[in-house]
């Protein structure tokens, strides 16, 4: 029976290793561990800890798993986060239990991709602030209002805002416009 459980388990992790995202563990004792490959290449590059929640809680992704923890029961988490070295993830979390912070969460970490840097260039040139920016990259990959604002962690209401914002700092009047305009002029 014991040799079934470890061939299980071995199956388990080479399928995790197989994934393309780092997988992070949050146990019921609020200790972080990876849980593939990427998840401990991410520790090692972002210099994250087990005790991640105490030793550093104000830490951009402790802060997030303390706010899973507070939200109600089957509620997911994604959001764009910036870590201490700069670079930014989107972050989801499974649904916190119904049992509370007494059962382990999962934690998906992916990089942010950029665009090209030609395409910055060429957002540059509306005078765009950070966050409109960040919102022109997510519409020419194609996001809606809801899915950026999961990203970016703020309202679809918010994100309209800085969409009208773009359009008008960029002379267009629509998404597609602005998609079109931003590789016209690469």
């Amino acid at each position: 029976m014991a040799d079934k459980a470890v061939r299980r388990e071995d199956a388990l992790r080479s399928a995790f290793d197989r994934l393309n995202v780092p997988m992070i563990l949050c146990d019921e004792h609020q200790i972080l561990m990876p849980l593939n490959v990427r998840g401990q290449a991410l520790f090692e590059l972002e210099s994250l800890s087990g005790d991640l929640l105490t030793a550093r809680p104000s830490h951009p992704l402790s802060r997030l798993i303390e706010e899973v923890n507070r939200m109600q029961a089957d509620e997911n988490v994604r959001r764009m986060i910036t870590f201490p070295s700069g670079k930014r993830y989107i972050v989801e979390s499974s649904a916190r239990s119904a049992k509370g912070p007494k059962r382990w969460l999962v934690l998906l970490i992916q990089p942010q991709r950029s665009i090209s840097v030609d395409a910055q260039t060429v957002m540059a040139r509306w005078s765009l602030t950070e966050r409109e920016s960040d919102v022109a990259k997510l519409i020419v990959r194609g996001l809606s209002n809801r899915e950026i604002g999961a990203e970016i962690g703020v309202s679809p209401e918010t994100v309209k805002t800085h969409v009208r914002a773009v359009f008008e700092k960029s002379g267009t009047h629509s998404r597609a416009e602005f998609v079109a305009e931003v590789f016209r002029t690469r």
